[in-house]
């Protein structure tokens, strides 16, 4: 390499105006690209609901006690120790709350009879062994179709069930229908949006 002193070119004033024009245009075609190539505009945003939520209500029995057993005459039945013979009364009393809330809420509560209940109820009564009724206190049946109107009126309303069972005196005869072990869990109370 040379030692001797080496010389630029002078530049003149516009060359150097050029070149800053021509990073300056660099750095704004790089700043561009870079916020997706285009000029910020104003903006807002605001909720359209706002954070008022939506409530759903509900539909439930609460507080189901029962059955309380009895005699017809209002003496206790013990499930366990005592025994029914032909000519019999026994009642059961099951008591529910209604929980109904929701602004147009329209239920039906029924009593259903499923199962083996079902079953015996219907045999017994088909061969005259057996009168029964249950009824629903506390709710209106307005179009007499054994299920009873629920709206948000009737929320914490009691229900009372009530079911009556008369085995037929002279229905038997010997040792028939003797030592039998009759179930009702198959009686529920059902309540359902229409």
């Amino acid at each position: 390499m040379s030692s001797a002193p080496q010389h630029t070119a002078p530049t003149t004033g516009r060359n150097r105006r050029t070149g800053r024009a021509v990073l300056a245009g660099v750095v704004a075609a790089g700043l561009l690209a870079a916020g997706g190539g285009t000029f910020a505009k104003w903006s807002d945003e605001a909720a359209a609901v706002g954070s008022t939520g939506i409530s759903t209500g509900s539909l439930s029995l609460e507080n189901v006690s029962g059955p309380a057993w009895t005699f017809a005459g209002g003496e206790a039945y013990d499930p366990a120790t005592d025994r029914i013979v032909p000519g019999d009364t026994l009642q059961f009393t099951t008591t529910a709350v209604v929980d109904a809330r929701g602004k147009n809420l329209d239920a039906d509560l029924s009593v259903a009879y499923e199962g083996a209940t079902k079953q015996y109820l219907d045999y017994a009564a088909g061969q005259g062994l057996l009168d029964y009724d249950v009824e629903v206190t506390g709710l209106a049946d307005t179009d007499d179709d054994s299920a009873y109107d629920v709206t948000s009126a009737d929320d914490g309303k009691t229900v009372t069930v009530t079911g009556t069972f008369t085995w037929i005196g002279d229905s038997v005869t010997g040792t028939q229908y003797q030592n039998q072990k009759i179930t009702f869990d198959g009686i529920s109370l059902q309540l359902e949006q229409k």
